[in-house]
């Protein structure tokens, strides 16, 4: 790289009700070299599968030993 300075910018869209992510937009900005003044933009948009037993089921993760599964709002 050729340039002096670099900035990266996130934006996270979420969902009012459920507060899961549906859009995050990155920006990085670089400048101050030889290389001159980039911008680079990325969006990507979330889609979440609806609960259903076999969606919820393919989710589920092995807790590794040691570790131990702890209630949150979310589970209730």
């Amino acid at each position: 790289m050729h340039e002096k300075y670099a900035r990266a910018l996130w934006t996270l869209y979420v969902n009012p009700s459920s507060y899961l992510p549906v859009r995050m937009i990155g920006v990085t900005e670089t400048s101050g070299g030889s290389g001159g003044h980039t911008r680079f933009e990325s969006v990507t948009n979330v889609r979440w599968l609806p609960p259903t037993s076999a969606n919820v089921a393919q989710a589920l993760v092995t807790i590794p030993a040691g570790y131990h599964r702890v209630s949150s709002a979310a589970d209730q």
